[in-house]
């Protein structure tokens, strides 16, 4: 594990662990019950060896939840490997913008980005979970209307 990471790092390979799918989707039926630990276990050494993670998921939506399944990905993240909130958050936008080699322009709030923005109503690093809090969603400079 650590030596996959090693060369992950150093080829500046992104790791995008899709943590929910194990936690709640289809993976969850997993018999041995060690995927899930094992996936967890493996984000969080990535993190910790600076690797770039990624917070990306399979589909956009399941039943029964009107928000994408990222928010469930960041919980995840969060609760099942140990990332911080924040850690969580730059998962999900600066560390997917350089997953898919967008970041010269996306990602990250800063003069030349798009400005591509999220305004919540509580404070996410507080609880992961505020990311849901959705006040205004702003897409290429432009407020976006439910």
């Amino acid at each position: 594990m650590t030596a996959l990471l090693r060369k992950m790092k150093e080829h500046d390979v992104a790791l995008n662990p899709t943590l929910w799918i194990l936690a709640e989707g289809s993976a969850k039926t997993d018999p041995s019950g060690l995927r899930n630990a094992w996936a967890n276990s493996f984000t969080r050494k990535a993190q910790q060896m600076g690797v770039t993670i990624t917070a990306g998921v399979d589909s956009l939506f399941t039943n029964g939840d009107p928000l994408p399944l990222v928010h469930r990905e960041l919980e995840m993240l969060v609760t099942g490997a140990g990332l911080t909130p924040m850690q969580a958050i730059v998962a999900a936008t600066k560390g997917a913008a350089h997953g898919i080699g967008v970041d010269a322009e996306r990602g990250t709030i800063a003069v030349g980005q798009r400005a591509d923005m999220v305004l919540l109503r509580k404070d996410p690093t507080l609880d992961i979970r505020n990311t849901r809090e959705i006040a205004t969603v702003i897409k290429d400079g432009k407020v976006v209307s439910r």
